[in-house]
């Protein structure tokens, strides 16, 4: 999963209870940034802030908002415009 765009990603708070998803993600290099959340069937649920976000070197940290977002699992997907991908499993409670 290592590379030299998206290097490493976690989550701040897993499981949580917040109306947010915090998660940290270090770049080997310039890249742009996209989030999208997954259900357990894999369908797409809306969230502010996950699109195409010019990130440079260096660790750094999201806050998403995700108001009304129902209790159970969830996977955010961490992607850079090269096709460097990690998936973070959420539980929401």
């Amino acid at each position: 999963m290592c590379s030299s765009d998206l290097l490493s990603a976690q989550l701040m708070e897993n499981p949580t209870e917040t109306n947010e998803i915090g998660v940290s993600y270090t770049m080997g290099r310039t890249a742009l940034v996209t989030m999208q959340l997954l259900d357990v069937l894999g369908k797409s649920v809306p969230i502010s802030n996950g699109k195409y976000n010019l990130q440079q070197p260096g660790t750094h940290e999201a806050t998403l908002p995700v108001p009304n977002l129902p209790a159970g699992i969830y996977y955010l997907r961490v992607s850079t415009d090269v096709g460097d991908a990690i998936t973070l499993k959420l539980v929401k409670e």
